[in-house]
């Protein structure tokens, strides 16, 4: 009783104080500054509502007149250009010949090809693999008869098997009859095969015949992209996880520019909302620590690639329009995905060799292979297969053909037996939360049916998987406490770089870290996808790129309650939602981005998302139904 009374009569007293007055004043002001604030007012948008960035200074001065004028004389001059009408011209040649399957155009590129390579490599005397005389001679007397009969092959492949089953795959009929746009072109289209043929063999017998042959691949394809955007839409998707990353930069360029012709011909609206903006946001505070960080052209030349790269993310954000190209996008996603997977498995009954600092040996002895496929790293592989891993069962349960069925639910094994081999634990935990919260959403119910079928399977799993995941946390696990060292670490680094960052690139990294190292332990990056990102490009940064993930999720679940429950649409959040969970989750053990390929593939999905939210949204808008 008498503690009560004390302790209203301080109450009393201490709301009777200067002191109180003061903080009365500064919690109102705060708390009246944070309800007008851009988190809290993007936040309890509607996404229905005009984009509140219409009102901002820079919004209306891209919209201004002057601006309007500026772009549309721009366009004009683009449209204009003698340079680019010849480049369009000519990519239009090659690409209608090419997809036609001609026999003068295949034939006399061939041709150009091999006879170029000879004599090049007579000349560098360069190339170790060189072919005869004879060899040549035979290759041109086969070629020459499909060089004298102007056939486009595509027209015999209509009843074909191979054909008929890219046609349902894509849900898309093909156009047999591809027809001469312009009969006088004919050596015009002769001209540009016999220059591509002797580009690929002059790199050839420079470098090597794979070489000559991939430059010729290489103009083809970007002759395509350069001719039809959505071809490099395929392309970039398709490539991202199993092709180099330098020719996955040039596939990106390519698509860039051919997405800004597009625009200026055919006065495409850019979308510019929130998620934009941030990454833009994003980009420009990267760009302040890259100039000032300790080597400023290693950080600079990091952040040109990720310019590139993240292009993507606005080319596939604003392309994507219906709902038959986003179906057909993720296809593609899964039959990357799948290959990349079968790749990986293959490596693991080959037991190909790996590289001993990927495990604790003494603790993990019936682990020889840990699997990376065309990746290079276990935990990169896996983060990508966190990534595209709820893909194929969203589309199984999307797709009705059965066929098509089987494809998706086998893929979708096959990735997650390839991403058990990876034996990385951070994708294991990533994949699992996330699994879990997507089955509590869709039906709880079906947590019993899996609990009895994890009883059932742990009859047949093999004990070291068991321990492999048992040992997650474990200290005495070299690999654990190697990223327990680095953490602590780059923390102490954040005492001194908390602001700006020490700019991005592993060598600004490495030089750094170097001074505040634990017991030796070097690395690359800070194993840790929001750490490093605040010791890159500063506190900013790290609470931008959150307020970007907020967004992202906070339009999924806003967009999924207008949709049908379980509609295609619902599906397909549901799925991109859960992959970028689990990528977030796994990034809390891993550098996520240190990987161009897996990072390019991050901001892919994203787009895929935040395309099917615009495609939920217009639904809504125009009142259409929802499947």
């Amino acid at each position: 009783m008498i503690r009560e009374n004390v302790k209203e009569n301080y109450l009393k007293f201490f709301k009777l104080s200067y002191t109180y007055k003061i903080f009365q004043k500064l919690h109102i002001c705060l708390n009246k500054n944070f309800k007008n604030s851009f988190f809290v007012h993007t936040l309890n948008s509607n996404i229905t509502k005009k984009n509140f960035l219409d009102e901002t200074l820079l919004i209306k001065i891209f919209n201004s007149k002057l601006t309007s004028k500026l772009s549309e004389n721009f366009k004009k001059k683009i449209n204009n250009s003698l340079i680019l009408n010849f480049i369009k011209k000519q990519t239009e040649s090659i690409s209608h010949y090419f997809l036609s399957i001609n026999s003068k155009f295949i034939s006399s590129l061939f041709i150009s090809f091999f006879m170029s390579f000879y004599v090049f490599s007579k000349i560098f005397a360069k190339n170790s693999y060189n072919i005869s005389l004879l060899t040549l001679f035979l290759i041109i007397i086969f070629l020459i008869p499909f060089l004298i009969f102007d056939i486009n092959f595509l027209k015999y492949c209509k009843n074909s098997f191979i054909f008929n089953l890219m046609e349902k795959f894509i849900d898309h009929k093909i156009d047999y009859n591809l027809e001469q746009k312009n009969k006088k072109s004919n050596l015009i289209y002769l001209l540009n095969s016999v220059i591509i043929g002797c580009v690929g063999g002059f790199f050839g017998a420079q470098f090597s015949f794979t070489m000559g042959l991939a430059i010729v691949i290489g103009i083809i394809i970007s002759a395509l992209i350069f001719y039809n955007t959505y071809f490099g839409i395929f392309v970039i998707v398709f490539s991202t996880p199993i092709l180099p990353t330098k020719i996955i930069l040039f596939i990106c360029a390519i698509c860039a520019v051919s997405f800004c012709l597009k625009i200026s011909n055919e006065n495409i609206k850019i979308n510019f909302k929130e998620t934009e903006f941030l990454i833009i946001v994003f980009l420009f505070l990267t760009l302040i620590s890259s100039v000032t960080s300790f080597f400023k052209l290693n950080s600079i030349k990091i952040l040109g690639m990720r310019i590139i790269l993240i292009s993507s993310y606005f080319i596939l954000a604003n392309l994507i329009k219906n709902k038959n190209l986003l179906l057909n996008v993720l296809k593609t996603i899964t039959f990357s995905a799948l290959l990349v997977s079968l790749y990986g498995i293959l490596q693991y009954f080959l037991k190909i060799e790996n590289s001993n600092s990927w495990l604790d040996k003494e603790m993990f002895k019936n682990i020889s292979v840990r699997v990376y496929s065309t990746l290079s790293n276990p935990n990169v592989l896996g983060e990508y297969l966190n990534l595209v891993f709820f893909i194929p069962i969203c589309m199984f349960f999307i797709e009705k053909n059965k066929l098509m069925k089987l494809f998706y639910i086998s893929s979708a094994v096959l990735i997650f037996f390839a991403l058990i081999l990876t034996f990385s634990r951070g994708s294991w935990v990533g994949l699992l939360i996330s699994f879990l919260i997507c089955v509590l959403i869709l039906d709880k119910r079906i947590l019993i049916i899996l609990t009895v079928l994890f009883i059932i399977s742990t009859l047949f799993i093999p004990n070291f998987i068991f321990e492999r995941f048992l040992s997650i946390g474990n200290i005495s696990d070299t690999s654990t406490l190697y990223r327990v060292y680095i953490w602590f670490g780059t923390f102490k680094m954040l005492k001194n770089f908390w602001l700006f960052g020490i700019g991005p690139s592993e060598k600004n990294f490495n030089f750094v870290y170097s001074n505040y190292q634990y017991n030796g332990i070097t690395a690359p990056h800070s194993h840790n996808t929001f750490l490093q990102i605040f010791v890159e490009s500063g506190i900013v940064n790290l609470i931008i790129f959150i307020i970007l993930l907020l967004f992202f999720f906070r339009k999924i679940i806003i967009s999924s309650k207008q949709s049908c429950i379980k509609s295609q649409h619902f599906l397909i959040n549901l799925a991109i939602g859960e992959s970028v969970l689990a990528f977030c989750l796994n990034g809390l053990f891993d550098d996520a981005f240190y990987n161009h390929k897996v990072s390019t593939m991050f901001w892919i999905i994203i787009a895929i998302g935040l395309a099917n939210c615009s495609i939920i949204e217009n639904k809504t808008l125009n009142g259409g139904e929802f499947e």
